[in-house]
């Protein structure tokens, strides 16, 4: 057996999809008076395996990538 067949074995689907979620921030911008872009803040968000963004809703990105591995491939 080796390492990839024993980790199959033991991980749930959710324990893979919270593996396979990537996790980025993006800067935030805002006009102040003189209409100039000014930093003020970031924004998190997660990506699928499928590329679908999700911001700040973590729980349904983990969701959608769960269904995600559920599906067959065409």
């Amino acid at each position: 057996m080796t390492n990839e067949e024993y980790i199959r074995k033991r991980i749930t689907r959710q324990e893979l999809a919270l593996l396979l979620i990537q996790v980025e921030d993006e800067d935030v911008y805002d006009e102040d008076i003189d209409g100039e872009r000014r930093p003020c803040g970031k924004e998190t968000y997660y990506i699928t395996s499928d590329g679908q963004r999700y911001w700040e809703d973590y729980n349904g990105a983990l969701q959608h990538e769960c269904w995600w591995l559920a599906q067959n491939r065409p």
